[in-house]
């Protein structure tokens, strides 16, 4: 328990940390919070999905790896999402691209994994399409009124800082929940949904973190970026040793889509409606824990 409180704790200031650094690049460099969202903070947020499942396909355990990545998009739509919705959304400021690839990765990698295993070539395919994704994000035009910026060290160290908490908070608070799953007798499928969620933890800091300073667009950018990056991102790398041998979680895998769908949809609806659906996303969280915990 002494760990998970630890953890969460290093969380908190890594969070805040990390909108912090968020806001000043967003000003620097004239980006768009929600852009940043999608990109600097879902990568940082998703260290944690990335180390677990690189160490897991490390020791050949491709059901972990799996059900980290949609624990954790289920925690994140379901959880944290009913969060973000109760306190409103930016939806005006969405892009397309990145709510229909939020739902369609963990689709693609549900397919890839029907045949139980995840090969070295499927990771590739699945590195590729956020490469090509990201490229959305930073288009790279040029033009004459554009100036050289740099970041300064100040912001790196800071980046560098809320990164380090948030890696290493989300370590030990997932260390402490698998801790506590063996204490209670937790099944194997219970334990790794908690794996999710615990590596969902920086995910939940940095929104109350963005919720405090009203910077509500980098909540929206950090679910749907994180939702994307864990089966494009922390799935192929699992692989690293090799192909990965799964158990497909069929239902786990259709709960991370609905999840997805459901967030993205109360984002378009008025301020009434997004806390009707914010209760029912959580009701739904609640009912999947209870559901898997017997």
């Amino acid at each position: 328990m002494i760990e998970v409180i630890l953890g969460v704790v290093l969380l908190v200031f890594g969070g805040d940390m990390a909108i912090n650094a968020a806001d000043k690049i967003s000003k620097k460099f004239g980006i768009s919070n929600l852009t940043i969202g999608l990109s600097l903070i879902a990568i940082m947020t998703s260290l944690p999905e990335l180390f677990t499942n690189i160490a897991s396909g490390m020791q050949k355990e491709g059901n972990i790896a799996l059900g980290n990545v949609y624990g954790s998009n289920a925690s994140n739509a379901l959880l944290i999402g009913a969060i973000a919705l109760f306190f409103g959304t930016h939806e005006k400021e969405y892009k397309k691209i990145s709510n229909y690839l939020a739902i369609a990765a963990p689709a693609i990698l549900y397919i890839f994994c029907l045949n139980s295993e995840i090969s070295q070539t499927e990771s590739f395919i699945l590195l590729l399409t956020y490469i090509l994704f990201s490229k959305t994000l930073f288009p790279g035009k040029k033009t004459a009124k554009n100036k050289k910026r740099i970041v300064d060290f100040k912001i790196f160290a800071q980046i560098a800082i809320s990164i380090f908490l948030l890696w290493k908070g989300g370590d030990i608070a997932v260390s402490g929940a698998i801790k506590l799953a063996g204490q209670f007798g937790w099944s194997e499928v219970f334990s790794g949904l908690i794996l999710g969620f615990g590596t969902s933890l920086p995910e939940l800091t940095v929104t109350f973190a963005a919720v405090k300073k009203k910077n509500l667009a980098i909540i929206s950018g950090n679910l749907i970026g994180s939702n994307i990056m864990n089966p494009l991102v922390a799935m192929p790398f699992s692989t690293i040793s090799g192909n990965l041998h799964v158990a497909n979680n069929e239902k786990m895998a259709w709960w991370a889509i609905l999840g997805t769908i459901i967030y993205i949809f109360g984002t378009t609806q008025n301020k009434k409606n997004k806390k009707i659906i914010a209760s029912l996303s959580f009701c739904m969280f609640l009912w999947i824990i209870l559901s898997y915990s017997g």
